[in-house]
Formats: structure tokens, sequence, C-alpha cells
């Protein structure tokens, strides 16, 4: 039954029912699908701690190559003149970056958090003058077996679209597979 076979009993700690079943699918079965118990407008608590975690292995891997930037991580900004800075996980003179994940199980919180903060962008560039400014994406494979035919569809069309509202402003929506890619993009913009 959708690839999930019971195996040795383990203790877990879950916070929610969603929460113990992602536990099971993810120790028991490369096959599970855990789509239809996942709720499109339920906002996981899971997801911000999924993006400091991206965000981590992104600057870790970036400072390994080339430590010279750490000082441009974290970045207190403002959005315009007067207001409260903002962190921007990248800035340096000539260029603006953030980052944040589009999981295929949370789609919609994935899509309002990259509308979020292409609008942050958006604003600080305009008030800091800075040249380039990009959002750099963790998001799944769309190979990926686990993914439904449906998330996938999904998926590419919301990859597409937060694109386009970033073409609209003059910046560059960066979709990576993985943390390694994002450091690839995030020195190749500090240059």
């Amino acid at each position: 039954m959708m690839g999930l076979t019971p195996g040795e009993t383990r203790h877990i700690y879950a916070s929610s029912v969603p929460d113990a079943f992602r536990t099971c699918v993810l120790m028991y079965s490369s096959l599970g699908n855990l789509e239809q118990w996942s709720d499109e407008e339920q906002v996981d608590e899971t997801s911000e701690e999924t993006n400091k975690r991206f965000f981590t292995e992104v600057r870790d891997a970036v400072l390994t190559r080339s430590p010279e930037l750490r000082p441009y991580f974290n970045k207190l900004i403002p959005l315009y003149a007067g207001g409260v800075p903002f962190r921007f996980g990248f800035s340096n003179q000539k260029t603006l970056l953030n980052f944040g994940i589009l999981s295929a199980n949370r789609q919609p919180s994935g899509i309002k958090d990259a509308q979020a903060k292409l609008w942050q962008l958006k604003c600080s560039k305009d008030y800091t003058g800075v040249r380039h400014a990009a959002l750099i994406f963790g998001v799944p494979n769309v190979e990926d077996p686990t993914i439904s035919p449906a998330q996938k569809n999904i998926l590419r069309t919301n990859i597409h679209e937060i694109e386009r509202q970033a073409d609209r402003f003059e910046m560059q929506f960066v979709p990576v597979l993985t943390a390694a890619e994002g450091a690839a993009k995030v020195i190749q913009y500090a240059a």
C-alpha cells in the first residue's frame, strides 16, 4: 500500500500525525508518497527550519571555497529610507541574495515565501542601487520517483511562475537541486 511495508518497531518522537507518517516514510520507504496526507493550506512548522538548514549548508559550502566572503552573509539592509533593516542571506556592493526551499509537499507555503522574498529583494535593490538581486531556492528534482505526477506538474508551473515574477523586476530566480549548486551560484554572483 503506497510503497510502505511494516518493519521492526522503533520509538520516535512526532509532534503530529503527519509528522509521524513523514518519519515512517523517510525511515522505511524509498517510494512512499505523503501527498494525500499533506494539507495544501497548512504551513508546516518545519519549513522555516528547512529554509535555515538549506541556507546554512549553502553558506558553509561557500565559506569552504571562498572564506573571504564571510562578512557578506546575514547582512541587515533596510527596504526603504528610514525602514527597519531586514536580514538578507548575502549582500555585497554588487549583489543581493536570499534563499529558500520549495518542497513538493508544501508548495503553497514555498510560493508565498518566494513571493515575499522577491518583494523584499526588489525593495532593497531599488533602495540600495545594487546591480544584481537573485533568489536561490532549493527545489526537488522533478524526476524524483517519490513525487507524484500531479505534484511534478504543479512544481513545474510554480517554478515557471516565480521565474516570471523575478524577471518582471529584473531579478533572477535560481532553482538549485543541492546546496553545492547554490554555493556555486553565490560565488558566481559575488564575483
